[in-house]
């Protein structure tokens, strides 16, 4: 027993139960927006100390999980942190980490996103002298203007789908395109559901103020945001501590900038041109998800008719044979070995012919119209198939028309 446990100490010791950490691997660009290592590979523990980010912060960079909310987070360390539609950026003022991912499809449009940052960030290192755009600003719009780039593209995909679906139910509806149209639909709801977390994280982005003043992380301009009237007595307050701690002529008086632009907001006007764009996405999903659910209640409304149409041709052939069984009582007494007097008489089988063909016409026609009354449908008083979409009320018509 003793030597038992002295075993599986042993083992308990030589692995630990502590999950092996894998270094993060990354594509790093300087402020020339030259590459500088293609595929370093950073120590999380050293990654976080260097970066000033927190441990939980890890989970938008490792690109474990892909189902993560859309998030743009500002750390007042001069770090802005970007992981949306798959796509996990770190930028300072002077440079960016994209972080890799093992996902192929993810890969390319990294290496898209790669060859974009270094074409741009170099054409705007050239511009800073005539007054390009900031650096972070530069990084910034380049990841948002990928993000929605492939969410537009998606949306297209998903939209030249759907129609080509439309085309051919209206020419046949089997079980194969009924199933194409459910999954486009299920497709349909999940992009609807990630542009909306997108539009989400640019509007808590711009609700944010002190999220906004920190996107600046160049030292040549550190504005204090003046965003929807949060900071409408900024300057007030700031124009009285000038006067009362360096004098009314102090030329700092009423300047809430570190530089001579006072009036610029350029990462609110990014942020907004992208969350409108979002938005428009967001609208054109919502309409194509409703256009696809009013298809499926017409095809549900012709599956229903088909279905009571075979149900009607089934009543009618047992109307025919009841009203057949019915002319055949008639006959079998008459050929039944009795006397009845009638088969010596030359009128019998006319006679007899006759009755039958009676009986038949009649419990056909007792049978055909209890059944039309069954088929009727009555609307109720004050509905009017006017008001409903243009397909629903074609379709309903001819519902009715196949019914009657």
């Amino acid at each position: 027993m003793r030597q038992f446990w002295r075993c599986l100490r042993r083992f308990a010791t030589s692995r630990s139960l502590v999950p092996q950490e894998h270094p993060l691997k990354c594509t790093i660009f300087d402020s020339k927006g030259r590459v500088t290592s293609v595929a370093a590979m950073l120590d999380r523990r050293q990654f976080l100390k260097d970066y000033g980010l927190h441990s939980r912060d890890l989970r938008h960079v490792d690109g474990v999980s892909r189902a993560l909310v859309p998030l743009i987070l500002v750390r007042k360390n001069n770090n802005m942190l970007l992981s949306i539609c798959d796509l996990r950026v770190l930028i300072k003022r002077d440079e960016v980490l994209i972080f890799h991912s093992k996902d192929k499809a993810i890969a390319e449009r990294l290496s898209m996103l790669v060859y974009d940052f270094s074409e741009k960030l170099v054409t705007r290192s050239q511009s800073l002298d005539k007054g390009g755009q900031d650096y972070e600003q530069t990084a910034l719009e380049i990841v948002l203007m990928h993000a929605v780039a492939y969410l537009e593209v998606e949306l297209n995909q998903l939209l030249s789908t759907v129609n080509s679906l439309f085309i051919k139910l209206e020419t046949d509806v089997n079980h194969e395109n009924l199933r194409m149209l459910l999954q486009s639909a299920n497709d349909l709801k999940l992009y609807c559901r990630k542009t909306l977390a997108v539009r989400t994280a640019l509007d808590d982005a711009l609700d944010d103020e002190l999220g906004l003043n920190d996107m600046y992380l160049s030292e040549r301009r550190k504005p204090l945001v003046n965003h929807r009237g949060y900071h409408k007595n900024l300057n007030k307050f700031e124009n009285r501590y000038d006067r009362q701690h360096m004098g009314p002529n102090s030329s700092a008086s009423g300047n809430v900038y570190s530089n001579e632009n006072p009036d610029s907001n350029d990462i609110e006007i990014l942020l907004e041109s992208y969350y409108s764009q979002a938005d428009e996405l967001v609208q054109k999903a919502e309409k194509a998800v409703n256009e696809v659910g009013m298809t499926e209640e017409i095809m549900n409304m012709l599956i229903d008719s088909s279905r009571n149409s075979l149900l009607l041709y089934r009543l009618e052939l047992s109307v025919l044979s009841l009203g057949v069984a019915l002319a055949t009582v008639c006959a079998d007494l008459y050929g039944m070995n009795l006397e009845n007097f009638i088969e010596e008489e030359s009128w019998g089988m006319p006679l007899i012919s006759l009755i039958t063909a009676s009986l038949a016409v009649v419990g056909s026609v007792a049978g055909f119209s209890r059944l039309k009354m069954t088929r009727r449908v009555y609307m109720p008083q004050g509905t009017h198939i006017d008001n409903r979409p243009r397909a629903l009320r074609e379709s309903y018509k001819r519902w009715l028309m196949n019914s009657k």
